[in-house]
């Protein structure tokens, strides 16, 4: 699901425009490489945080198309 709302968050922007995504699912990580890579989005940069027990990756993402 994580991944669903990212594409949709991505529908109304446009080119380099950025975007933040808050994710603690552990697998999403795996899931957002390859989605980049089809999506035609950049990295910017990823960071973590904890929040209380959980550990919260935060990535920001340019559109390159």
């Amino acid at each position: 699901m994580p991944i669903v709302k990212t594409r949709l968050a991505l529908n109304p922007l446009k080119k380099d425009d950025e975007l933040v995504i808050f994710a603690d699912d552990p697998n999403f990580q795996s899931e957002f490489d390859r989605f980049c890579y089809l999506a035609d989005i950049s990295l910017i940069l990823k960071t973590e945080k904890m929040d209380g027990d959980d550990r919260v990756q935060i990535y920001h993402v340019k559109v390159l198309k």
